[in-house]
């Protein structure tokens, strides 16, 4: 949905922003809560892809950092 992890401007991501409400419309994704022990600020929410379940992450810029949109890589659970 997004080129780079990273965005140029504000107008960037708010383009993204848009693009997943219109995604979240149309059934192909869902915002899910994010994990507590893997959320990385208080502003992030994550979204799944309804057909293959992998989960993003969207951080909103907060100068001088850009922001984020990155896939969610879930530590490997120990079999117990």
């Amino acid at each position: 949905m997004h080129r780079s992890p990273e965005f140029k401007s504000w107008d960037d991501y708010d383009g993204l922003v848009n693009n997943l409400g219109r995604a979240v419309d149309q059934g192909l994704i869902k915002e899910i809560p994010p994990s507590s022990e893997m959320r990385h600020g208080w502003s992030e929410k994550w979204f799944a892809e309804k057909s293959s379940g992998v989960v993003f992450r969207l951080l909103s810029p907060d100068p001088p950092a850009r922001g984020e949109w990155s896939e969610v890589e879930f530590p490997e659970r120990e079999a117990a």
